[in-house]
């Protein structure tokens, strides 16, 4: 905190042009009062302090030093002189007017804290900007592991056309796992050129109050239900403050066996067919975004069974009442008949949500459900007394410092007001501030270091949750009708619950998503109807990809405009089909063996770049495609396999660069093949797919790391065809 307040102060009393001998006596006494006098400002300008290292931009030879110019497609940023203060910024072009992804310049990693909120802006310049989107900066949130966690947009993004410098801004708070950001910026999907300079992280100030002598007692917290009506006890033939909603002729009642009171919800579907009931729906809840709130049910059951069982959500919406995600009430209500049992859930809101509010339903299931004594409440913080404060003594007066000889090089990273001083010397040990920070370099006699105190014992952290990065991947399907798409999405509906880690975190289709007719549109549709529709998908291209490419390539590419986790395109595939990414740490390189009209095979081209790009990442590594290398059963001799020298070569490529995995469909057959080290899997069919004559059941396969760090594959097999029961089959990667 001291080296802070000094170097502030240098900035606040030097400005740009005063920097000369004599005010260092002058600077040393003013620096002495301040840290004597205002100790409650020592802690502000802390809480201020820019945490980007070179946001100025202007240190550096050929590149600015820490930051990293990222190349995607053979488009790199550059340093330039166009500048908003000092004489250097960074600069993002994409020429001409037709959609294109930049490369990006991104920021050193910078230590953070969980749950804590910070603020970030850029200062940025535009000159004839266009496209589907406009340039933007994001700052990004890693976890300990350096695994990607989201993203937060420094908003407005920058607009069309020319425009002078312009500053941006976000406040945002991280989430709960993040331990490191970074700050990036590009042209998604656009053209044009963009400058970013003077780029700041730092620390919420909180604004202060003073605390009354002595401190007034703190009222103990009281946990309010924020939901209306909850014990569903008020109303006529409905409760109030709850909307029934019917879904094909199935509506809630009023029922009057109960948990407490007279009166509970009740839901129904007669017989042993699975079907899908109507749902009793709370009242918005008013809630605020990024908090923790607790949730619970009471509930019981009679001859429940099916598919599923009876579950209990909580939903959340944006402040225009748009659905962002819901969160169970775990665990689902068992199956048969079973007394009442209470069930809870603790979760944090999403940075947008503004509303929430609480339904239950039985899906794919049957029996009879009642629900009674709903809650939702925010969570109360354990609180620990306030000591009565202990009286403050007068400061005496510290004696003039004697200069002790020593001085030190002040490194890059320091405030812009001191960045014409990097690299020269100030005295840094004058008897006032200690101690030095270690990066600073010491250019004369340091005097001996006085004894360290012993450390007092720091609590052990509390562990971080396991269940890494999970991906989930699904084989063929090409659906041509509304049925087939109704079929597809309830598979798609079982992808997260089936999920190893209870979350997924990408999903790819393994190719033929569609006939040679064009019905790519129908697989997007059930996806966007099912419990997937907000996670990030991508697609392999296959023959039917291929023979419809006139229509299907373009809704690939403009599903992959909106993609949040950044996609490094091969540069020869001008359709913008074949790329790597990095979910978390697993890197998947998505290959379309069609990308040069070739009829399905790995060219030359295609075969470098894959070369390079598993050369440049130590994450786990994944190749797909939709054609096999070792077909199972079916195309045997007309996929991978059709050349066997060129076969041969890209699974001796698969083992020199230590691929993990590599995942194909084509086949219609699911299997796992161990070639040298290297898993081949095939990913069978999924949705309609099961009636073309192969596989009669659908498979889910999940690469995952384990709470060890390991990569794990699961494959589920549907072979009841009601994912009542699936067959599991997990081999991990060590």
């Amino acid at each position: 905190m001291m080296r802070n307040i000094i170097i502030q102060s240098l900035g606040m009393y030097l400005g740009k042009n005063n920097f000369k001998h004599k005010n260092v006596t002058k600077l040393a006494f003013l620096t002495s009062f301040l840290i004597l006098t205002f100790p409650i400002l020592a802690s502000s300008v802390l809480a201020d302090t820019n945490l980007v290292l070179n946001p100025g931009l202007e240190i550096g030879t050929t590149t600015p030093s820490n930051w990293t110019l990222v190349n995607i497609g053979e488009n790199t940023p550059i340093w330039d002189s166009v500048s908003h203060s000092g004489s250097r910024s960074l600069k993002i072009s994409i020429s001409g007017t037709t959609n294109d992804i930049s490369g990006y310049p991104q920021s050193d990693l910078i230590d953070a804290q969980p749950l804590t909120t910070y603020t970030a802006s850029v200062w940025g310049k535009t000159q004839n900007t266009g496209g589907s989107n406009t340039p933007a900066a994001r700052v990004v949130e890693l976890d300990a592991n350096k695994n990607w966690i989201r993203q937060n947009n420094i908003l407005p993004v920058y607009g069309r056309g020319t425009n002078d410098w312009a500053q941006r801004t976000v406040e945002f708070q991280t989430s709960e796992n993040t331990r490191y950001l970074y700050v990036y910026a590009n042209i998604w999907n656009g053209y044009g050129n963009f400058w970013m300079d003077d780029v700041t992280v730092s620390l919420k100030t909180p604004a202060t109050t003073p605390t009354p002598y002595p401190p007034s007692p703190t009222p103990a917290p009281v946990e309010t239900n924020l939901v209306l009506n909850p014990g569903l006890e008020i109303g006529t033939a409905t409760p109030y403050n709850w909307t029934f909603v019917n879904i094909g002729g199935n509506t809630p009642i009023s029922d009057s066996v109960s948990h407490s009171g007279s009166r509970s919800l009740k839901i129904s579907i007669s017989g042993t067919t699975n079907a899908i009931s109507g749902y009793p729906q709370s009242d918005l809840i008013d809630a605020q975004p990024l908090t923790t709130y607790t949730a619970s049910v009471w509930g019981k059951t009679q001859n429940t069974g099916g598919s599923n069982t009876p579950a209990a959500r909580v939903v959340e919406l944006d402040a225009s009442k748009n659905w962002i995600r819901q969160n169970n009430i775990l665990p689902v209500f068992g199956r048969g008949t079973n007394d009442w049992v209470q069930r809870t859930v603790e979760f944090r809101t999403s940075e947008n949500t503004r509303y929430l509010y609480v339904y239950a339903n039985i899906w794919n299931g049957y029996g009879n459900f009642w629900m009674d004594d709903v809650t939702v409440s925010l969570k109360i913080p354990a609180t620990t007394p306030t000591p009565a404060p202990t009286a403050t003594p007068v400061p005496t007066v510290t004696p003039a410092p004697t200069p002790s000889g020593s001085c030190y090089v002040i490194p890059g990273g320091v405030p812009s007001s001191m960045t014409k001083y990097v690299g020269k010397t100030v005295c840094a040990n004058c008897g006032h501030h200690s101690p030095i920070p270690s990066t600073w370099k010491p250019c004369g006699t340091t005097p001996a270091p006085t004894a360290t105190p012993a450390p007092t014992a720091t609590p052990a952290p509390k562990p971080i949750p396991s269940g890494g990065s999970t991906v989930a991947y699904f084989g063929d399907v090409e659906p041509s009708s509304s049925s087939d798409v109704a079929e597809l999405t309830k598979d798609l509906n079982q992808v997260i619950t089936l999920s190893p880690t209870g979350k997924v975190d990408a999903v790819f289709f393994m190719g033929d998503m569609t006939k040679d007719t064009g019905t790519f549109q129908l697989t997007l549709n059930a996806l966007s109807a099912s419990a997937l529709k907000n996670t990030p998908a991508y697609f392999v291209v296959g023959n039917h990809e291929y023979n419809s490419r006139s229509s299907t390539y373009s809704l690939i590419r403009n599903k992959y405009s909106s993609s949040v986790i950044p996609l490094n395109y091969f540069a020869s595939d001008t359709q913008k089909t074949t790329f790597s990414i990095n979910v978390g740490n697993i890197h998947v390189i998505d290959m379309n063996e069609y990308w040069d009209n070739s009829g399905g095979d790995v060219s030359t081209p295609l075969y470098n770049w894959m070369s390079t790009d598993l050369s440049g990442t130590t994450n786990y590594k994944i190749v797909i495609g939709h054609d096999p290398l070792y077909p199972l059963k079916k195309h045997v001799g007309n996929s991978l396999d059709a050349n066997t020298a060129n076969r041969d070569r890209l699974q001796a490529l698969f083992v020199s660069k230590n691929v993990d995995i590599f995942l194909g469909g084509h086949t219609h057959y699911a299997g796992v093949q161990n070639k040298e080290g290297v898993l081949h899997v095939i990913t069978g069919v999924i949705g309609m797919g099961t009636s073309q004559g192969e596989d009669s059941f659908a498979t889910i396969t999940y690469t995952y790391i384990d709470s060890n760090g390991k990569l794990v594959l699961t494959q589920k097999h549907d072979r009841s065809n009601s994912w009542s029961n699936p067959i599991v089959e997990t081999t991990t990667i060590s």
